[in-house]
This record gives C-alpha cells, sequence and structure tokens, in this order.
C-alpha cells in the first residue's frame, strides 16, 4: 500500500478570518494613565487646600485658581481614563490640557507673584509677635532682616511650586508627540474601525 504524502501548510492557506496574533500590547498608556488619574486626584485636593490662602491673597485670584484648577484636573481625569482605554482620542485630549495647563500655571504664578509683599508682610508681622515659632528663634533678628528671609522664602516657594507643577504636563507634551507614540495612538484607531467592522 502507497502512502500518500501530505503536502505541508502553504502560509496562503490559512483559514479566512483568522485572528492574527499581534504580539504583546505596550503598556505605557496604562502607566501614563495612571499617573494622570493620581496627577489629577492630587490637584484637586491641593484645590480645596488653596481654601486656606483666604487673607494671603485677593478672593478673585482664589476663585479663578480653585475653578479653573477644579476644571483642569476633570479635564487631566478624562483624558487619562482615555488613555487608559486606549481611545485615539485620548492623545488631542491630553495635549490641549498640557499646552493650556503651562499656560495656566504660568499666568497664575505671575499673578500670585504680586501677593508676595502681602504675604511676606503678613509672615513678618506673625513673626515678630511670635519669635518662637517654626522658623526658630528670631529674636536677635531685625525687622528688616526678617522681612528678607520671609521674602526669599516666599519666592522661593512659589518658584518650586510652578516648577513642580509644569513637571506632567510638559512630559505628557514630549512623550506624545514623539513618532513611535504617535503612530501606535493612530493604530489604535484602525483597531477601532476593524472591531466595529466585524461585529
Amino acid at each position: 500500500m502507497s502512502e500518500q504524502m501530505t503536502p505541508p501548510p502553504d502560509g496562503n492557506s490559512m483559514p479566512q478570518g483568522q485572528p492574527v496574533s499581534a504580539g504583546p500590547r505596550s503598556s505605557w498608556p496604562t502607566v501614563f494613565g495612571v499617573i494622570g488619574i493620581i496627577w489629577a486626584s492630587f490637584g484637586m485636593l491641593c484645590n480645596l487646600g488653596g481654601l486656606g490662602n483666604v487673607g494671603y491673597v485677593s478672593w478673585a485670584y482664589l476663585i479663578v485658581s480653585l475653578l479653573v484648577g477644579f476644571a483642569m484636573c476633570l479635564w487631566l481625569l478624562f483624558g487619562s481614563i482615555s488613555l487608559i482605554r486606549r481611545k485615539p482620542s485620548s492623545r488631542s485630549t491630553l495635549v490641549s490640557w498640557s499646552i493650556i495647563e503651562i499656560v495656566f500655571i504660568i499666568v497664575l504664578g505671575g499673578w500670585g507673584l504680586g501677593f508676595v509683599d502681602q504675604i511676606t508682610e503678613m509672615l513678618v508681622e506673625a513673626e515678630m509677635a511670635n519669635p518662637q515659632s517654626s522658623f526658630g528663634n528670631t529674636e536677635n533678628l531685625s525687622e528688616e532682616d526678617l522681612t528678607q528671609i520671609m521674602a526669599v522664602t516666599v519666592y522661593g516657594f512659589s518658584g518650586c511650586s510652578i516648577v513642580l507643577s509644569m513637571i506632567w504636563p510638559v512630559l505628557l507634551l514630549i512623550f506624545l508627540n514623539t513618532a513611535s507614540h504617535r503612530r501606535e495612538i493612530d493604530s489604535w484607531a484602525s483597531s477601532e474601525s476593524g472591531v466595529f467592522g466585524d461585529a
């Protein structure tokens, strides 16, 4: 009895509709999305903490910073969730958020610097009334020296706050505009159209 040889399967003889292995999914959308959610949540808490600045800054500054800041946190939260879900629109949402957030930080920071003298004066008065405060023993310091120390402290704190607040929007703006990540995000759109097309 002669044995009949079975020819090896040809690469083009794959059954129609057979799913093709796409390899492991990248993890950066989940990582960046989770960080964005944490950043937005922390921003909301900081906005609520801003109510403690009553008396140090004007009501106009306080209201604008709270309302706009809260809206920006919600914007970031929505974009971060979209990124985790690999929505193609997440890139435009987060890029536009990053640009507006950077502008908002610069404008609000510049506006806030106008209150440095007022804040410094209030801190100096409080320190003169209570020399044994968190700044240490300041009894031997003149009012002029104490004013200089407070001014440097307030300027330094304001500058650090501006720099730290800009870290995440700048990173997002750079990262989401690289060619490789733009191509990957564009591929999410074709994946979505393929899923809905097959349905």
